[in-house]
């Protein structure tokens, strides 16, 4: 059930932005005259799922849901209907306008989408509003999940990130963005009341591409938030709410702490314990003996509920709209940067994914914000990789376009027939190696 949900949101989504994306094409190409052909949701070869024409236009759902399209009468497209093209151009083809209308009508597309991103974003604030957590109330600090940052001249568990490249940091969360996605080097850090600057070199976040999708998250206290139904905890009689303060005499109070010595217990095969628990301000001693798993059996209250401070800050419509283009604006850049990952560091392009990777950023349970927020990224993702120079995408249109407008003379028809499927074949080499990571990566389960 719960990948039917996902797999459900994933078409949803995509149907709506294909659909939209689609309309951006039609609509001027309708405004402007031009004769549409056909107008799908997904690839129809062979056969479609449904179709029916009205007037000149066939209209239809495909099978293969990889995207959609609008034949535009006249136009060296996907369909590479060659024959249409060796006929006599006539007043209502795409060949026959003027070329600031061919390259509105290809350009439509990629509005609409960013349209819709500012548009979803701007109705995520002013429905939902946000909530987070400013940084300062991570009171704690963080935790370094990459071991290679951590040492007397680089990050320590407990330390508090202050600013990033000079830049304040709001919300603690976005370092993670910042260090693998913006290769930001400069931190400062406060430890122990002081401030610390610390420099990242280039080795370091390659070996974070390589390993960690996240590398900070908040420092959180040992406490119990629910006690399994079998298990040591529950034999020892530990409660919620208890905060285990030591184990063997060591300082456990911080889960990094706590999750450290039982590693170290288990390597060294010390089977018995003894615990310290705060209960309500009293001290509690417990002693016992660790199974093969090393495990207590309970769950850590901050993991499992996320019990932080959180600030809600609510938008009326008017606050809204520009919170929602900064939103989508912020998004598109993040995007931007992950892209120029792959052409500069070798680890990032083994992150490349498909519609598996895709399919992962929605939640195994239905959620209305979560879901358009999905959908919002997605347009946001698909507006910049459609606006890509590349032939058989509109960016290589419109590129072909900018060159007729700038010399005077269209590129002859042979041109961009050799271009299309040039374009067509890189961008089945990018799918299949994108949906081959995602293969991989399921089967190794890495």
């Amino acid at each position: 059930m719960e990948t039917f949900s996902v797999i459900f949101q994933l078409l949803l989504a995509l149907s709506i932005l294909v659909v939209l994306h689609e309309l951006g094409h039609f609509i001027p190409a309708r405004i402007f005259k031009i004769r549409v052909e056909k107008f799908y949701l997904f690839f129809n070869p062979w056969f479609s799922l449904f179709k029916y024409k009205k007037g000149d236009t066939e209209y239809g759902i495909g099978w293969l849901p990889l995207g959609g399209f609008v034949k535009i009468a006249g136009m060296i497209d996907e369909s590479m209907d060659t024959d249409q093209m060796k006929q006599p151009a006539k007043p209502d083809e795409f060949r026959s306008k003027p070329a600031w209308q061919r390259l509105i009508v290809m350009i439509g597309g990629v509005i609409v989408n960013i349209l819709l991103a500012f548009f979803l974003y701007a109705m995520i604030a002013f429905v939902w509003g946000k909530d987070y957590v400013k940084n300062e109330d991570h009171i704690h600090g963080i935790e370094v999940l990459t071991p290679t940052l951590v040492g007397d001249n680089l990050f320590q568990n407990g330390d508090k990130i202050i600013s990033i490249e000079d830049e304040p940091l709001s919300e603690l969360m976005q370092a993670n963005n910042k260090m693998l996605i913006n290769q930001a080097k400069n931190y400062t850090i406060e430890r122990n009341g002081e401030l610390v600057n610390i420099t990242i070199q280039d080795e370091g976040i390659d070996y974070m591409l390589k390993k960690e999708s996240i590398v900070f998250i908040p420092r959180v206290p040992t406490q119990i938030d629910s006690v399994m139904p079998t298990g040591i905890a529950q034999e020892l009689g530990l409660k919620k709410g208890d905060q285990i303060q030591q184990i063997n005499g060591m300082d456990v109070s911080m889960f990094d702490q706590f999750r450290k010595e039982l590693t170290t217990m288990k390597e060294n095969n010390l089977d018995s314990f003894d615990l310290v628990v705060n209960r309500n301000g009293q001290e509690l001693a417990f002693s016992s003996r660790f199974d093969t798993t090393y495990k207590l059996g309970f769950q850590n209250v901050f993991f499992l509920t996320h019990d932080f401070k959180k600030t809600h800050i609510s938008y009326s419509l008017g606050q809204a709209i520009p919170e929602g283009i900064a939103l989508a604006q912020t998004t598109l850049m993040d995007y931007v940067n992950q892209f120029k990952l792959i052409f500069t560091k070798k680890e990032a392009v083994k992150k490349v994914g498909g519609f598996g990777t895709i399919a992962r950023i929605f939640p195994t349970t239905w959620d209305w914000k979560i879901f358009w927020s999905r959908t919002a990224f997605l347009s946001v993702v698909l507006a910049f990789m459609n606006i890509l120079p590349i032939p058989a995408l509109d960016g290589g249109h419109v590129m072909f376009l900018i060159y007729e407008m700038i010399s005077g003379r269209p590129p002859s028809d042979k041109f961009l027939e050799k271009a299309q499927m040039f374009g067509f074949f890189i961008l089945l080499f990018v799918m299949l190696y994108a949906n081959g990571n995602d293969f991989y990566r399921w089967f190794t389960g890495q």
